[in-house]
């Protein structure tokens, strides 16, 4: 899954929430990663060999966060193995 957000300031952290509804199949890879906004630096958070369902606890919820350093449009990438409904949630923090 792809999409862009927006960072109006410098030094942000974007926080990545996944609410997981339906379960099917755990998976046991997770990488997000998040663009500059040249698309010339990424950051990355990669989960291997990880149970993501025991991951997500009891709450469901799997959450990430990248630290964006400049302000302006980025892409984001999500990519797993892992085979659920959920719903996504993105928030920027200073």
């Amino acid at each position: 899954q792809r999409l862009v957000v927006r960072s109006p300031y410098d030094d942000m952290t974007l926080v990545i929430r996944l609410l997981l509804i339906d379960y099917v199949y755990p998976g046991t890879e997770l990488l997000i990663q998040g663009f500059s906004p040249s698309c010339a630096d990424f950051e990355r958070e990669r989960l291997v060999d990880v149970d993501l369902f025991d991951l997500a606890g009891g709450d469901r919820t799997l959450q990430i966060e990248l630290p964006l350093p400049e302000r302006g449009d980025h892409l984001l990438e999500l990519y797993s193995d892992m085979a659920a409904s959920y719903a996504l949630t993105v928030d920027m923090e200073l």
